[in-house]
């Protein structure tokens, strides 16, 4: 279903969350998302001319360029002489080297795109075409195309929305289900405590971790350690290993969520990283993430989806504990005490509240905020079945969210056609080694998919 928003001029109008994404405080880390598709066919500039452009144009925001007010603040207008050769960019062939250099150097080239500021006085999206090449099996009759969009436009699920509505063909596509990301069904109305003062306890501990903890930094460890530099790095899991299907199994199978699992088997991977590198996990209890909470309703699309509305809120990582099952549990719990508490509503109040102090003051107090923990991990839902853009089918799907400028790790996860694929990112200083990170990841997941069939092999699932 598609509605479009009751207020035309709506889309000018730039939140508290934007307009902070919009003051960086490491112009070398630019708030920017960077979506990746694998084509199974090549296409030309013609193609992203004709096909891709104007279904992107939909949406008024996507040919609109940042004006900002003597007072600081900016707002969205159209940009009169837009050129858009300059946002539909081809790069050069990587059919001239070997093939055991494609993949480093699509990895290399791709590190320098995600390091590279837009243009704020322009449209705040750009695509680069990479021809006969394909993530998955190197150089072929297929491409890849990176597009990359300012987060003030939209955010992550916003984007997801407004493709299926707008860019992708039309077909029956499934309306993008909640898979990993928590949404306002699970946050909007914490639940009601059984007993006074322990709801009085869970209260004061909400507001402790978002008006307070921010002031209390993470444990020194490899990913916080360094000083940030101006490259950045990146790397992709394969997909093959990793289904949506099996996470489900497995899920069902240990009696916890997708996103219980997930999480747990991100905080043994983190613990095999800083272990890769001396670091002794188990003094490092406390070590946080940052998750966004997303706040979009998935039944229906709206014009103003485009926009950004989700929350920030840290998240314990129990990279402290050795044993795999003591990590699930604690993160099992860990996301059950998240969806019913009061974090959300007060991250909002805070981020309101951000937004409309001086701007020195604010570039300060965010400084605060973001480095209250050591590594984004985020994750989005995408359709299940697979789309087709001008006829031609998308294989592969990957996303890195921004390489936060305090952070200077993260995790994008995004599910699609019943696939999870998964990449990394950040400050070359701080994740020297994202693909052995991933590698953790994917053999982390692994070993509870196997815990999962020992345990339905003990104690058969009832159906």
């Amino acid at each position: 279903m598609v509605r479009h928003s009751p207020r035309p001029d709506s889309w000018r109008a730039v939140n508290p969350l934007e307009q902070i994404m919009l003051e960086p405080y490491t112009p070398s880390k630019p708030d920017i998302i960077t979506v990746i598709f694998s084509l199974n066919s090549s296409v030309t500039t013609t193609f992203l001319h004709e096909t891709l452009l104007p279904r992107l144009l939909t949406h008024p925001r996507f040919s609109a360029h940042l004006v900002r007010s003597a007072g600081g603040t900016f707002r969205f207008e159209p940009d009169p002489n837009p050129d858009w050769s300059s946002h539909l960019i081809c790069e050069p062939s990587l059919s001239d080297q070997t093939s055991e250099d494609h993949h480093h150097l699509f990895n290399a080239r791709l590190a320098d795109i995600i390091s590279t500021p837009l243009d704020l006085t322009k449209p705040l999206w750009r695509t680069h075409l990479f021809s006969n090449w394909s993530i998955s099996r190197g150089e072929c009759n297929a491409c890849t195309l990176v597009l990359r969009v300012h987060h003030s436009l939209a955010d992550g699920v916003g984007l997801v929305k407004y493709f299926l509505a707008t860019v992708v063909d039309k077909d029956d596509h499934d309306n993008p289900a909640r898979l990993l990301v928590p949404t306002r069904r699970s946050t909007g109305n914490p639940e009601v405590r059984s007993g006074y003062f322990t709801w009085i306890r869970d209260y004061f501990h909400d507001i402790a971790r978002i008006f307070i903890r921010p002031f209390f930094k993470d444990p020194v460890c490899v990913l916080t350690r360094a000083t940030m530099t101006e490259k950045n790095i990146c790397a992709l899991a394969a997909p093959e290993q990793v289904t949506v299907a099996t996470l489900k199994l497995a899920a069902m199978q240990l009696n916890v969520t997708i996103n219980d699992l997930m999480f747990a088997a991100f905080s043994g991977a983190v613990r095999e990283y800083v272990t890769r590198f001396g670091e002794d996990p188990s003094a490092l209890k406390g070590l946080n993430v940052a998750m966004p909470f997303n706040l979009h309703v998935f039944n229906e699309f709206s014009m103003s989806d485009v926009s950004n509305q989700l929350l920030m809120v840290p998240v314990a990582l129990p990279v402290h504990l050795r044993e795999p099952t003591e990590r699930l549990l604690a993160c099992s719990k860990s996301m059950k005490r998240l969806k019913r508490s009061y974090q959300p509503i007060f991250a909002t109040v805070a981020m309101r509240q951000l937004a409309v102090l001086p701007a020195a003051l604010r570039r300060r107090m965010w400084h605060v905020v973001a480095s209250s923990a050591s590594v984004l991990f985020s994750n989005v839902a995408g359709p299940t079945k697979k789309m087709l853009i001008g006829g031609v089918a998308v294989d592969e799907v990957y996303f890195f969210p921004p390489p936060d400028a305090h952070v200077g790790s993260d995790i994008g996860l995004f599910s699609y056609a019943g696939k999870v694929f998964i990449g990394a990112a950040g400050d070359a200083n701080r994740l020297a080694e994202p693909q052995k990170l991933l590698d953790y990841l994917v053999e982390e997941l692994l070993g509870f998919f196997e815990l999962g069939k020992s345990v339905a092999r003990s104690a058969p699932i009832e159906r």
